[in-house]
């Protein structure tokens, strides 16, 4: 199976237990689904987007990159987590159905989250505002680095979320983090089997390694 196929199987808390095991960050703080119940999972298409220190006197294409993402990958804003001006809307998310983009992530603020809602489109961002970003900001890069709250984000990083918020793994990473992330999912349902058949939970962490799950139970 393809390896991000595979991250179906799990879920952001098992997957961010294993990215602590591998010594490695990934939680992108505030960073919050627009609409319950979705899942996020591609690699990553970066976006960074720029403040005008003067507004040009003529209106700013900034969104037709869009043009150039490939299905199924998930596409990254970085608006410096401004939520006076807006990035994403509805004609990006229409693109981005047609065009069978995983979903999108921005640090900054969302708007028309009304139909994306109804559309069901993976949409991942840290504020709500109704200001267009046309003309106050501008596209400065695209498939750059990107570093959000702490957190670097390559081109092709992949980005895992549900409705606990949204992670990065980076990609070389991807196959250890996700066999610790197996390891820590049969250890916890070790435990509960184990307290289902009578145990204490206090007995079942220890017989199972609570400790560090990601290396499996003693017995």
């Amino acid at each position: 199976m393809n390896l991000i196929e595979q991250l179906n199987e799990f879920d952001t808390a098992e997957i961010s237990d294993a990215l602590d095991a591998c010594d490695l960050e990934g939680a992108l703080l505030g960073i919050k689904p627009i609409s319950c119940g979705k899942k996020l999972i591609g690699p990553a298409f970066t976006v960074k987007y720029t403040a005008y220190e003067t507004k040009p006197a003529e209106f700013k294409n900034a969104g037709n990159y869009i043009d150039d993402v490939p299905p199924h990958a998930v596409i990254v804003i970085d608006n410096h987590g401004r939520e006076d001006c807006t990035t994403w809307g509805d004609i990006l998310t229409q693109v981005a159905l047609m065009r069978e983009i995983a979903g999108t992530v921005v640090f900054g603020a969302v708007r028309d989250v009304n139909f994306i809602r109804y559309s069901a489109y993976p949409l991942f961002a840290s504020h709500i505002y109704m200001r267009s970003g046309k003309n106050r900001v501008y596209k400065s890069g695209q498939q750059c680095e990107l570093v959000i709250n702490g957190i670097k984000i390559k081109p092709n990083d992949i980005l895992f979320g549900d409705d606990n918020g949204v992670l990065v793994i980076p990609k070389e990473h991807l196959q250890e983090v996700i066999n610790k992330a197996s390891n820590i999912k049969k250890t916890e349902q070790a435990i509960i089997d184990s307290v289902k058949n009578g145990s204490s939970l206090e007995t079942a962490r220890k017989i199972h390694r609570y400790d560090q799950p990601w290396l499996m139970s003693k017995g």
